[in-house]
């Protein structure tokens, strides 16, 4: 099993905060709407530089910025 480390920390090592990381904008892009269930209400969603087995299914109310691709399905 594998202990904590309670070294010290490099001198050269830098603070990451959670802003570092942000993106501009924290929301994926959409490429296509592949199917809706209507037993579960959810669309399946292609993501855009994603493979199809990343595919995943959302609810109407997470897709607010994807009218377009939604009047194309």
């Amino acid at each position: 099993m594998l202990e904590p480390y309670y070294g010290r920390t490099p001198s050269n090592a830098k603070e990451i905060r959670k802003s570092d990381l942000e993106l501009e904008d924290d929301r994926y892009e959409i490429k296509a709407i592949i199917n809706y269930n209507d037993k579960t209400k959810l669309y399946e969603c292609k993501w855009m530089g994603y493979p199809d087995d990343e595919n995943t299914q959302e609810p109407l109310s997470k897709l607010d910025r994807c009218k377009d691709i939604l009047k194309e399905f």
